[in-house]
């Protein structure tokens, strides 16, 4: 994604000269896509409205820029001669011009040698201008596959499956002037229209002094640690090493940042003082509130009850959050799977009645993960797709959030797919 900024899909259709078809199913966004580019654009721009309410197009305007500044000109349907001279003017005066929509503009005419003669007349008049012409389609009218012939570029807005939530992407399938994205970007109407952050694909060797992370009211410090006992969250498809361990010591200092005690539990292939200090780092100083506990199951002979004293070792008392790297435990999993699972029914009963937080973090293949499935209250996941962050709580079924983690900023934000 190195290439393509965030907002690349919103500067297409700018280009001078440019025909861009935009196209979905009704309610995806497009109408807040194109307010977007007519934003983007600086310029004027001239929107060209055959259903929309001048109220409604404003008001969406405004949730993505209050100072929008864009000419509405409304048109009947079934009579696209009328918007002709408009689109003309437009275009000669270097404007951005959006007609919303292709299918109302056509609607009722079924002579195709007609409909071809005037999108053809349209194109023509678009090219050796300075401005350019976005068309909204729906698809439901044969415009739609006639102006797709011509287009300059083609930008496609859908919903997207991803782990039993729905998140609204952007694919460029056609962009004749430049290379075409290999993955789609994702976006969310729920601030107007907000094209979503990838995940940066190298961070500096250190991310200093982060700011407090944006959570989702669900996984609120608070909320958590008077409300669950147990939360896992599964790393799933895409989450590595790398991103697995950022995102779980970023967590912990948010909790350290909180005035939280951290009982951070790793596995014996990892280094205690690394990680002490990664954590320190993000969170900009030293702090007795967090104590490292490498996990040796076979150190206790896989003894469920000398385990659960070993990592019981750290922080005590109330308000002590455990953070567990589940591969931890995953050597005691495997050799002896009836002690593992009663370790983790005796320890779990122990920190509810100390009313301690554990969060645990592992892979979903790790046969520890799917014995601590079995007792957490709650349990969440995070992908790695296309470049992006996803995390959702699946049990309680949850909303879908995209991870906007921006490293120069120092920030991480959860922000609603809608």
């Amino acid at each position: 994604m190195e290439l393509f900024s965030k907002n690349w899909p919103v500067q297409i259709p700018l280009k001078a000269g440019y025909v861009s078809l935009v196209e979905g199913n009704a309610g995806i966004g497009k109408t807040s896509f194109s307010l977007a580019c007519c934003i983007e654009s600086k310029k004027d721009c001239t929107y060209i409205s055959y259903a929309e309410p001048e109220t409604s197009i404003l008001s969406k305007a405004s949730l993505i820029s209050p100072s929008s500044k864009i000419k509405i000109v409304r048109m009947m349907t079934g009579d696209p001669s009328r918007a002709f001279s408009t689109i003309l003017n437009a275009l000669e005066n270097s404007e951005l011009v959006v007609l919303d929509s292709l299918d109302a503009m056509f609607y009722g005419i079924r002579d195709e040698k007609d409909v071809r003669s005037f999108l053809q007349l349209i194109y023509n008049s678009v090219k050796g201008k300075s401005g350019s012409l976005l068309i909204i389609s729906e698809g439901t009218s044969s415009a739609s596959a006639q102006i797709r012939f011509v287009s300059d570029a083609i930008i496609q807005m859908s919903d997207e499956k991803i782990m039993d939530g729905k998140a609204r992407c952007i694919t460029v399938l056609k962009d004749r002037d430049s290379p075409v994205p290999p993955d789609p970007f994702y976006f969310t109407l729920s601030n107007g229209f907000m094209i979503n952050e990838p995940l940066p694909q190298y961070f500096s060797s250190s991310i200093k002094n982060v700011n407090a992370i944006a959570r989702p009211q669900e996984a609120g410090i608070d909320m958590q640690l008077t409300k669950w006992n147990r939360i896992l969250t599964v790393f799933g498809e895409g989450v590595g090493h790398v991103v697995g361990s950022l995102f779980r010591e970023w967590v912990a200092a948010d909790y350290l940042l909180a005035g939280k005690r951290i009982n951070y539990i790793i596995s014996k292939i990892e280094y205690g003082d690394e990680i002490a200090s990664n954590i320190y780092e993000l969170v900009g100083s030293k702090t007795e509130n967090l104590k490292v506990i490498t996990a040796d199951a076979n150190s206790v002979d896989f003894d469920p009850l000398r385990y659960s004293a070993a990592m019981t070792s750290g922080h005590a008392g109330d308000n002590v959050v455990n953070m567990v790297d589940v591969l931890a435990d995953e050597e005691f999993a495997v050799v002896n799977p009836q002690g593992y699972e009663k370790f983790v029914s005796h320890i779990t009963p122990r920190s509810s009645s100390s009313k301690n937080l554990t969060l645990l973090y592992g892979s979903g293949d790790l046969n520890a993960a799917k014995v601590q499935q079995k007792y957490a209250d709650v349990e969440r996941r995070l992908i790695y797709k296309s470049g992006h962050l996803f995390w959702k709580t699946m049990k309680p079924p949850g909303p879908l959030y995209h991870v906007d983690v921006n490293a120069e900023k120092r920030t991480m934000t959860f922000t609603r797919m809608m």
